[in-house]
């Protein structure tokens, strides 16, 4: 699915932008399931003239690089149908096969632990990019693998990630979301565009609702597999729009899941409960003030 230009953070930190006319020669494949992720990666790199298209699993991933020209692609690990290791696994397979240039892969990931940055590596991905990230991170990414709109595959690694490497920066929290994320999202803003701002926060909204929604399905069914699967999604799209107290409540419920006792799984979902209906009245506010 290719997007056409319609986004999401960075904080006060300068994004040195060459001339649009470098940008539009760039082709990058964003491949990820959770659509406020997605749509807040492809925000960020239209709004700098990149052509972006956008794919929801590992398998549309592959069938997109082998039909048209990619110069980068930000692949998410855990996506449904294929996964990004898989998807890799299948394009470095294809290149060598057809004896094609590389294309740079970046991981998009919600950890930003060594053992995961090592484990991306190992599977032939070129660079590393944790959740929830910044406009200025992921430009950075793409200028390292790009060059006057040819990939440069073979450049040295750099992984960055929201754990306070490269040019990650944290914003001063107010109230129940992180107002530099909101200064990214407004800053995104462009004449005879979409406003993201109010599409992304809109977004957010629905689908954290059917996130809530499955997580307490989840719990009912003791389905611990599920949980943490919900759970790690609503956790990475919180993070994106500002929800950090929200999203440190959904991490520990999804620690929960992973360990296959949900014992303590529904007072953990009461304080994930009690945040997000704190996040979605902040966040139905702030839609108000834009309507008005």
């Amino acid at each position: 699915m290719t997007r056409t230009a319609q986004s999401v953070p960075s904080q006060s930190v300068p994004v040195d932008v060459s001339p649009l006319e470098y940008q539009k020669g760039v082709s990058i494949l964003v491949a990820e399931d959770n659509p406020v992720n997605r749509e807040a990666a492809a925000e960020m790199l239209e709004v700098e003239g990149y052509h972006v298209h956008t794919v929801c699993n590992g398998r549309e991933a592959v069938e997109a690089v082998a039909s048209q020209t990619i110069d980068v692609v930000f692949m998410d690990c855990q996506m449904p149908v294929m996964d990004g290791f898989t998807a890799t696994a299948a394009i470095r397979a294809r290149e060598k096969e057809l004896g094609l240039p590389r294309v740079p892969i970046v991981a998009l990931t919600a950890h930003a632990i060594t053992g995961d940055r090592e484990r991306c590596l190992a599977h032939d991905m070129d660079d590393y990019l944790s959740k929830p990230f910044r406009q200025a991170q992921l430009i950075a990414v793409v200028r390292r693998w790009v060059s006057e709109g040819r990939s440069v595959a073979g450049s040295t690694p750099e992984v960055t990630g929201s754990d306070g490497s490269a040019v990650a920066v944290v914003g001063e929290s107010v109230n129940c979301l992180d107002e530099g994320t909101l200064q990214d999202l407004r800053a995104l803003r462009r004449p005879g565009r979409r406003d993201p701002y109010v599409g992304m926060l809109t977004r957010y909204l629905d689908s954290s609702r059917e996130y809530l929604a499955t997580i307490y399905q989840n719990i009912d069914a003791q389905d611990a597999t599920g949980l943490a699967q919900t759970t790690h999604s609503l956790k990475s799209s919180s993070a994106m729009v500002g929800a950090m107290t929200l999203a440190e409540h959904v991490k520990k419920l999804e620690a929960i899941a992973r360990s296959g006792n949900l014992s303590v799984a529904q007072t953990a979902f009461a304080q994930v409960e009690q945040e997000y209906h704190r996040v979605s009245r902040a966040i139905e506010g702030l839609l108000g003030k834009e309507a008005a």
